[in-house]
């Protein structure tokens, strides 16, 4: 290692100056910061969507089959009601 180098394994107090600012975070265009926050909670107001949808079709498919074989069945149970009705004609 170099002299210089010597100082980042054990900063003396004025180089740790150095390093504090160093390490000092450059400043944020706000507008930015903004506009990355609004794509993503566009990003993940999508993604819900789409997970709310495809939970909803999977209701509905399954849904639709149980009432597709309960109609199924019904048309192969004998009318009562109208055997019922005919007569009052």
């Amino acid at each position: 290692m170099l002299p210089h180098e010597f100082r980042w394994v054990s900063p003396n107090l004025s180089s740790r100056m150095d390093i504090i600012g160093f390490y000092k975070p450059a400043p944020v265009n706000q507008a930015d910061i903004l506009s990355v926050y609004r794509t993503t909670h566009a990003f993940y107001r999508e993604i819900h969507y789409r997970q709310e949808r495809d939970r909803y079709c999977a209701w509905y498919r399954t849904s639709a089959q149980a009432h597709r074989q309960e109609l199924a069945k019904m048309r192969g149970d004998i009318n009562l009601l109208g055997l019922f009705s005919r007569g009052r004609k």
